[in-house]
């Protein structure tokens, strides 16, 4: 079956209308610019002071955008998709945490995520966050042509090392 978005029965088949209602009630608070812009900012806060709401979390925003917390849960929403034509975005979307050993583990995790899927069709490619293996002002650095220090050109020759492989 392929997937065709001027056919809306089809497009969403896959989704109980249970679910569709959800979507769009959770669309509609997207269409407020201030929510969108401090919810994350709140939600981060609330999560700090031990409020609540970490279910409530996973059953809107994550339950929409994210297949899973691990790769095993990721494939299983996955396949449900593709009975439906409908392909997967692998995203492994870590950031690092400032410092070599966190890109490091990140970088083999993120190895270890595309080697599982990369014999699975309903992960047709996977996407990763450069920030994660590698530090975001170092990339502005090179991207403005700054002048990099020898430890930062060691770092950035690791970085591209990452990417290629």
């Amino acid at each position: 079956m392929s997937l065709s978005f001027d056919n809306l029965e089809i497009a969403f088949k896959h989704q109980s209308n249970r679910e569709l209602r959800q979507a769009k009630r959770l669309f509609k608070i997207f269409s407020f610019p201030v929510l969108v812009e401090s919810g994350p900012k709140w939600i981060n806060i609330a999560l700090r002071w031990g409020l609540p709401i970490k279910s409530i979390v996973k059953r809107t925003v994550f339950h929409q955008f994210c297949g899973g917390e691990d790769i095993e849960s990721s494939y299983s929403s996955a396949q449900a998709l593709a009975n439906y034509g409908v392909g997967a975005i692998l995203d492994y979307s870590v950031e690092g945490e400032g410092n070599e050993s966190s890109y490091k583990a990140c970088f083999d995790e993120l190895l270890a995520v595309i080697k599982y899927a990369s014999d699975r069709p309903e992960f047709p490619f996977a996407v990763f966050k450069c920030t994660g293996i590698g530090s975001a002002e170092l990339m502005q650095k090179v991207s403005q042509n700054q002048v990099l220090t020898a430890q930062e050109e060691e770092e950035y020759q690791r970085f591209t090392e990452r990417v290629r492989a």
